[in-house]
C-alpha cells in the first residue's frame, strides 16, 4: 500500500469465504425430502444432477438483473417456484414438490448451519481495531443480515450489503457500484472472496483489488491467500 493511499475499504464475500463452503441448499433439500416425503427417496446423485447451478437467481436469471425481486417476498416466490420444479424433475409429484419447495426456506435461514473459518473473527476483530472498516457483499437471500447477527458478526461490518435487496448479483458492475456508493465511495476498495467469476473477476472489472482466499484458483486476483489471518500481514 503506497502512503498516500487512503486505508483499504474491505468488502467481503460471505459464503465460501468466511464461512466454510458447506453445500447448504443440497444439505436442506435432502432433509426437506427425507422429512415430508420418506416414501419417495431421492439419492444425492439426482438431487445434484438437478440442483447444481439452478433454482437461485444468479443462476436462474442470465443477466443477473433481478431488480424485479427487491419486493418483499419476490426473491423467495421465485426461488421457491424454481425448486418446486427441480423437485418434480427429481421425482416428485406436483402437490410433493409444493411442500418440499417452502421447507428449504425455514431450513436455509438457521444460522447454525452456517460455520465460520476459525480464523474468521479474530481477523476481522484485528482488522477493525486496525482501524479498517470492513462491509458484507453477498450473493444471497434477503435475511443475511439477519444472520450475520445471529453468528455474532454485526459488529464487526459497516453493513452487510446483499444481492436480494440490491437486485443485482455479483459479478453486475452495479452492485459494486452500489456497494462503493454504500461505503461513501472509497478510493481505494478492496473485493475478499473465494469466486473466481463473481468476486475475484468482478472486483478487478469494477476497479476493486481482488484477493483470492482459500486457495481459490483465481490466477488473475491481485493477492492470493490460504487463511484469512493472512490478511493481517497483507496489510500492514
Amino acid at each position: 500500500m503506497r502512503k498516500n493511499d487512503e486505508n483499504p475499504v474491505l468488502f467481503w464475500d460471505f459464503h465460501g469465504t468466511l464461512t466454510k463452503p458447506d453445500v447448504v441448499w443440497f444439505d436442506v433439500a435432502m432433509e426437506a425430502a427425507a422429512e415430508l416425503a420418506p416414501h419417495r427417496p431421492l439419492t444425492a446423485e439426482t438431487l445434484n444432477a438437478n440442483l447444481s447451478r439452478n433454482c437461485l437467481p444468479w443462476f436462474t436469471i442470465p443477466d443477473r438483473d433481478a431488480r424485479h425481486l427487491t419486493a418483499p417476498g419476490a426473491w423467495w416466490a421465485h426461488s421457491e417456484a424454481e425448486f418446486e420444479k427441480m423437485f418434480q424433475r427429481c421425482g416428485f409429484t406436483h402437490a410433493e414438490a409444493e411442500t418440499l419447495a417452502p421447507a428449504l426456506r425455514e431450513k436455509v435461514l438457521q444460522p447454525a448451519r452456517y460455520q465460520l473459518f476459525g480464523d474468521a473473527v479474530l481477523t476481522l476483530k484485528t482488522l477493525k481495531a486496525r482501524g479498517y472498516k470492513s462491509y458484507i457483499l453477498s450473493n444471497n437471500f434477503p435475511e443475511l443480515p439477519e444472520i450475520v447477527t445471529a453468528l455474532g458478526l454485526d459488529s464487526l461490518f459497516e453493513q452487510v450489503l446483499v444481492s436480494a435487496r440490491i437486485g443485482y448479483d455479483k459479478p453486475r458492475p452495479e452492485i459494486f457500484a452500489h456497494a462503493r456508493v454504500a461505503a461513501g465511495q472509497p478510493q481505494n476498495p478492496w473485493m475478499i472472496g473465494d469466486n473466481p467469476v463473481d468476486d475475484i473477476a468482478g472486483g478487478a472489472a469494477a476497479g476493486f483489488t481482488t484477493v483470492a482466499v482459500h486457495g481459490a484458483s483465481a490466477p488473475e486476483a491481485d493477492h492470493a491467500i490460504d487463511e484469512l489471518s493472512e490478511l493481517l500481514a497483507l496489510l500492514t
